[in-house]
């Protein structure tokens, strides 16, 4: 549907160009009136106004592997906030539910490495569920161990984060 109406959109919008191209040519050789000035304003206006956005709609978006890849290059850049949004994103684009755990794995790997404990808590935790749910791939014991051990000591770094951040200021300036 979207697809469609962008397609129109390019349609519409360029007749709008050629027709103000038509009207600058005439006003050019005939004096610039009122009618080839209008015409000309209004057909650059309402082309420009209809193909910005269906240029836009029509951009294609990027696929699951493209997210996985872009969050990939930001963490090991070290931009790890960045690599959570390009994996969420990759998560939310993924159609096969088999490799969606590793979404969630990254996610909570990423925000770990920020610092964030309580949001890679959540998504360690959400990985361990995903793959609880698998039995194509399931999980080794090794790695659920490593896992765990990561939850319990990301409990004690989001306490000390939380306490932090609820302890008032020791003076203002």
């Amino acid at each position: 549907r979207i697809a469609r109406w962008a397609r129109l959109a390019t349609r519409t919008g360029y007749a709008c160009y050629g027709a103000s191209s038509v009207a600058v040519l005439w006003g050019a050789t005939r004096g610039f009136g009122a009618v080839p000035s209008a015409v000309g304003t209004v057909g650059l206006v309402v082309g420009s106004v209809l193909l910005a956005p269906a240029i836009v709609a029509a951009q294609p978006a990027k696929t699951a592997d493209e997210w996985y890849t872009q969050g990939e290059n930001h963490y090991n850049l070290g931009e790890f906030l960045k690599a959570v949004d390009a994996f969420k994103r990759g998560f939310e684009a993924e159609t096969v539910e088999s490799k969606k755990a590793a979404y969630l794995y990254n996610i909570a790997q990423s925000y770990r490495q920020a610092k964030e404990c309580s949001n890679a808590q959540f998504f360690y935790k959400r990985y361990l569920a995903l793959k609880d749910a698998d039995t194509k791939k399931p999980l080794r014991p090794e790695k659920r161990a490593e896992i765990e051990e990561l939850i319990k000591q990301l409990d004690e770094c989001a306490r000390q984060q939380d306490a932090l951040a609820r302890k008032p200021p020791d003076s203002n300036l």
